[in-house]
């Protein structure tokens, strides 16, 4: 049973080494940027001062906004349209 033990945890260790790049681009290429925008959201922030909390005042001018409720028109009528129309 102990040879068995140790080949599993041969193969465990085997399986992580494989699995650390994909964990490693996860981390860095999706997670990292997604959190950081997710941050930056909250933010007034230009790149020559540091960033200002300024909780939902982006959010609420964001929908306020009237590009925001045309450039989403505009998505719903190709997605309604287009799409099933290509496939």
């Amino acid at each position: 049973m102990s040879a068995l033990g140790s080949a599993r945890k041969r193969d465990n260790k085997a399986a992580y080494l494989f699995l650390l790049p994909w964990f490693a681009g996860l981390v860095l290429i999706t997670a990292g940027p997604v959190t950081a925008s997710l941050v930056l959201g909250f933010t007034d922030y230009n790149l020559i001062q540091p960033p200002e909390f300024n909780g939902l005042e982006n959010i609420t001018r964001m929908l306020g906004d009237q590009r925001l409720h045309h450039a989403l028109g505009v998505t719903f009528e190709y997605v309604l349209i287009s799409v099933p129309l290509q496939l």
